[in-house]
């Protein structure tokens, strides 16, 4: 962090192993305060169950209660809270993948977009995240072949229909090519220097 504060890359620290973008996210280190990052990380946290309130609450048609009781899971969680009071940028990662996936429970191109910008920078911040490309593509297939089907579940082409949901839709073409943009435009931009 400090090293791009003066200027140079994080590298020359043989320890760093992160991307930039987190170097220049916590240069209130260096510019406000040691305990800056931790801050960061335990508001990352607060927004996170906040996501999940939001997010339970649009899926489960106003359900407070178990809004409330699934925010409060993550949110008085002793291991979530340690590990972003330690300094650890877990919650960030967090925070992308449940805006990713709350943001595609939003219909309508605007919410497919900003969910691939959140799944490729999340993508760009850890690498782990890629795993769910596969879920998030059925899934999109999924919600729209089922949303254009005019075809009765007991005919004969019930098959065909679940077969569907394997070919690319235009959703999750938008998808995959605005992620895989994100991804890249954020890793040559912080990996040029």
């Amino acid at each position: 962090m400090c090293e791009i504060a003066q200027g140079l890359s994080p590298y020359q620290r043989a320890t760093y192993r992160y991307t930039p973008l987190l170097a220049w996210l916590l240069q209130g280190n260096i510019c406000i305060s040691e305990g800056f990052g931790k801050l960061l990380f335990a508001a990352c946290d607060i927004i996170a169950g906040g996501i999940i309130y939001q997010y339970c609450m649009m899926k489960n048609s106003g359900n407070t209660r178990q809004a409330v009781i699934c925010a409060s899971v993550w949110l008085f969680n002793p291991f979530s809270v340690t590990v972003s009071t330690r300094g650890n940028a877990e919650s960030l990662m967090a925070v992308l993948v449940l805006f990713t996936l709350f943001m595609l429970a939003h219909s309508g191109h605007t919410g497919i977009l900003l969910s691939a910008v959140t799944y490729g920078l999340s993508v760009h911040m850890k690498i782990y995240p890629v795993t769910y490309a596969l879920a998030l593509y059925l899934h999109l297939n999924e919600y729209h072949v089922a949303h254009r089907s005019y075809e009765n579940e007991n005919s004969g082409f019930s098959w065909y229909h679940r077969l569907r949901c394997i070919w690319p839709t235009s959703a999750s073409v938008i998808f995959a090519l605005v992620s895989v943009l994100t991804f890249l435009f954020a890793t040559i931009v912080c990996y040029s220097w």
